[in-house]
């Protein structure tokens, strides 16, 4: 049989009347849909193909994703179609009676002789989740309402989307990781520079470090001289 080749969806682990469908072509979904429609049950399988059960509940059928091809639809309608034949009673119509075609049971009502072929002549419908047995289609899916949760639970909820950083926090991390870029670079340039370097090169080259740094200290004390006495006049 076919497989699917798309990622495998969430499966349905208990039956259910509202399967996932996700991945399954015109065909399957068709099929499935009509066969739940007859009060048939579903869930997905592991390897994404869709198991359907039948009311009776021993009546199976698989149906594939893709069912394009008519070998594989007509395999998986097969168990579907024969259930269905099995559970259909011809019924014969003469002089305004209606005569069931197995016991010659007769009525005047449509609706009579719907609920003798169901009641007499047909598997009792056995519930999913607490095996009860029904003998109607009308109660079978009553009944099966009280199991609503179970059978037709409702969708979860999609996961929200994460909030993109703003503009302004992405313009600033490219900036820190360009100048950490830039400082590593420096770094290392000057440690090969210095490490290439004679002691007493080395010690030549610190003692003009220090010269600028006490040049740099002495001209910012000027300036702070500068600033206080420019805020004393201010003040006057």
């Amino acid at each position: 049989m076919a497989t699917a080749t798309r990622a495998r969806p969430k499966l349905n682990m208990t039956y259910t009347t509202n399967p996932n469908l996700n991945g399954f072509d015109k065909k399957a979904t068709k099929l499935v849909k009509d066969t739940l429609k007859m009060g048939w049950v579903a869930k997905r399988g592991k390897k994404s193909h869709m198991v359907l059960q039948a009311p009776d509940g021993k009546t199976m059928a698989t149906v594939q994703p893709n069912l394009e091809a008519a070998r594989l639809y007509d395999q998986a309608a097969a168990p579907i179609e024969a259930w269905r034949s099995k559970n259909s009673v011809e019924v014969k119509e003469e002089d305004g009676k209606f005569i069931c075609g197995l016991c010659g049971h007769e009525t005047d009502n449509r609706m009579s002789m719907l609920g003798h072929t169901t009641s007499r002549h047909s598997e009792p419908r056995v519930c999913p989740v607490c095996k009860r047995k029904l003998s109607t289609p009308s109660a079978y899916g009553q009944h099966l309402k009280t199991h609503r949760d179970i059978l037709n639970p409702p969708p979860e909820p999609e996961p929200e989307p994460e909030p993109e950083p703003a503009v302004e926090e992405q313009a600033v991390e490219s900036i820190s990781t360009e100048i950490e870029v830039i400082e590593a670079d420096e770094i290392a340039k000057r440690r090969a520079k210095y490490a290439s370097m004679s002691t007493s090169k080395l010690v030549e080259e610190m003692l003009k470090m220090s010269e600028l740094l006490g040049e740099a200290a002495s001209r910012l004390s000027h300036y702070e001289e500068k600033n206080k006495l420019i805020d004393e006049v201010l003040k006057m």
